[in-house]
């Protein structure tokens, strides 16, 4: 449907659709919304249509926000809640691959949305880890969450320490 569509509409009206069929999930209720953003991110590959990606990502937040307004009962909040949290990792990505991993960081803590703070910095980290390998980063966040009262899991406190191992200097 992407390759459809990107050659039927504008470069602009295709990343809004682009960015929206990944949130929404498109007709098939059976794709994994993960799998459908990364199909949507080989779909946005010079760096002009990330940046307007980024814009349309901001623009539907605003639109499933009021969304989340309306939302009758737990269900339709969870469902917006997902859609917030899946924009705001799609736009992490966008930033990563343009080279700005700490406005991904900024713009994660800042939208992504989650009560605990530990689930927050592990789903950060395995952003980092699984697709930038930015071990400073996730360094630097596991210490920054540390100082703020949160305890991180057993398994990002290892990471840290074998990151800060590699790191050091070899005799």
């Amino acid at each position: 449907m992407l390759a459809l569509k990107n050659q039927c509409l504008d470069k602009r009206q295709f990343v809004r659709e682009a960015v929206a069929l990944a949130v929404n999930g498109g007709l098939d209720r059976t794709i994994v919304s993960t799998d459908l953003m990364l199909v949507v991110l080989e779909f946005l590959p010079i760096p002009d249509l990330k940046y307007l990606a980024i814009a349309a990502a901001e623009e539907l937040s605003h639109q499933i926000m009021k969304e989340r307004q309306q939302a009758r009962d737990w269900s339709d909040r969870y469902g917006t809640e997902r859609k917030l949290n899946d924009l705001t990792e799609l736009v992490v990505h966008w930033f990563g691959q343009l080279g700005g991993f700490e406005s991904a960081v900024d713009y994660f803590n800042d939208h992504y949305r989650e009560d605990s703070g530990e689930v927050k910095l592990y789903t950060l980290v395995r952003l980092l880890f699984d697709h930038y390998r930015q071990p400073e980063l996730i360094v630097e966040q596991i210490k920054k969450t540390k100082a703020q009262g949160v305890c991180p899991r057993r398994e990002l406190i290892e990471l840290a320490s074998s990151i800060a191992v590699s790191d050091s200097p070899r005799p």
